[in-house]
């Protein structure tokens, strides 16, 4: 008998319409997920840099779904899902790997913060196979993870006061995914992990689209001309004029004639009474 992947998972005192409606939005929500973190991976690699992103946002991403590859295929859902459980892994990962080649930390903590997550994830992979039915109640670490994900990179943007690291496509498609995952997983016969997580995760996705919006991006930083006298003990970072004040020094002056023209402008001005 051939499964209509428009009612599965419907509810049954719900007309047919309301549940072809929510598959339809978790269809198009696994969509979003194959290409949301596209333009952050492009951004990270165009400018080899990773500043700005939260590592703990990118390791909770990961370690989610490394949970839930094994919950997928243990209990009846959507294919949607089932084939979000596959692909979203291996992009997570690679935002991982970025972090470890563009990251300005030293090598060491590098090693000691991937060996322990290496750690982690093995106990994780030796539960799910070890244990029988852990799927479910391991599940739970995923629902947590995701619930919170957003967490440390809404707190990061706070304290830089910009999202210049995130890139503003794959907010966009964020949360037009956690909008239709929302619907979908409201409206569906779903666990009940899904439903939980969904509501955590979708109000922390709007709160990252609100800061998109109220931070300004971040603007390239202007040229420096370092401002010193005879005999100053300073140190070069002081005293740096902005490239909007250069007009304020003579150009064809060197810093000790300029210095010089100051203290002798007093006797210039009286040399015409004099002579």
């Amino acid at each position: 008998m051939p499964i209509n992947l428009l009612y599965e998972n419907c509810r049954k005192a719900w007309p047919k319409a309301v549940c072809g409606f929510a598959n339809v939005c978790g269809y198009f929500s696994s969509t979003i997920w194959f290409i949301v973190l596209v333009p952050q991976i492009w951004k990270n690699w165009k400018g080899r840099s990773v500043e700005g992103l939260s590592i703990l946002w990118a390791t909770a991403n990961f370690t989610a779904s490394l949970v839930n590859c094994f919950f997928a295929f243990s209990t009846p859902l959507p294919v949607y899902i089932r084939i979000s459980a596959v692909y979203m892994p291996i992009l997570e990962f690679f935002i991982l790997v970025q972090f470890w080649f563009y990251s300005k930390h030293s090598v060491q903590m590098k090693v000691s913060y991937g060996a322990g997550c290496f750690l982690i994830w093995i106990a994780v992979i030796s539960l799910e196979l070890s244990v029988k039915d852990a799927e479910e109640n391991v599940q739970w670490i995923a629902i947590v993870l995701w619930s919170i994900e957003s967490f440390p990179q809404v707190i990061l943007n706070m304290r830089l006061r910009t999202t210049g690291g995130q890139a503003t496509p794959s907010v966009v498609l964020g949360l037009m995914g956690k909008t239709t995952d929302f619907l979908s997983n409201y409206l569906l016969t779903l666990p009940s992990q899904y439903v939980i997580m969904t509501y955590f995760s979708s109000t922390l996705a709007y709160i990252n689209g609100i800061q998109v919006i109220w931070y300004p991006k971040q603007q390239p930083k202007k040229a420096t001309i370092m401002r010193t006298t005879y005999g100053s003990h300073s140190s070069p970072n002081e005293d740096a004029l902005e490239a909007n004040d250069c007009e304020q020094i003579p150009l064809s002056a060197d810093p000790e004639s300029s210095v010089e023209e100051v203290d002798r402008a007093p006797w210039r001005k009286w040399l015409p009474f004099v002579l």
